[in-house]
């Protein structure tokens, strides 16, 4: 059984690759894109001047 949680501040992933360095990243919630699906933003964590990374959609169904 999976529980769906809703993000309401930011949080921290670490991403495992295959091939390249490991990486703690940002996750914070995209609240201008509300409706039927939740948007998160990730950028690079530690940065003065955070990398934007790509988004993560989910839709209601998770």
């Amino acid at each position: 059984m999976t529980k769906n949680i809703e993000l309401i501040t930011e949080a921290k992933a670490w991403v495992k690759r295959e091939n390249g360095p490991d990486e703690i990243i940002r996750v914070v919630p995209d609240f201008e894109n509300q409706g039927s699906v939740s948007c998160y933003n990730l950028y690079t964590a530690f940065d003065e001047n955070p990398d934007y990374l790509g988004r993560i959609l989910f839709d209601a169904q998770g």
